[in-house]
């Protein structure tokens, strides 16, 4: 039987759970993230305005339900 496995970049042993010692140092030893990063800003931004204009068509369709009620 054994007494430990590797598990999702984890030792796993009866004493507790361990990261594993070649994942921490290609990890510390990997290239270090851009200060100023901003690959993913166009990406926020066109699903801003997109949650924007979801937001402003849905004011038109309530809109456009509440006076259809009040019209019967």
């Amino acid at each position: 039987m054994q007494n430990a496995v590797n598990f999702l970049g984890h030792r796993v042993e009866e004493n507790g759970i361990k990261p594993l010692p070649e994942k921490v140092t290609s990890i510390s030893l990997g290239p270090r993230p851009l200060k100023n990063c901003v690959v993913s800003l166009p990406w926020l931004i066109s699903t801003e305005d997109l949650f924007q204009m979801q937001q402003l068509h849905s004011y038109y369709i309530d809109t456009l339900s509440i006076r259809s009620i009040r019209s019967i």
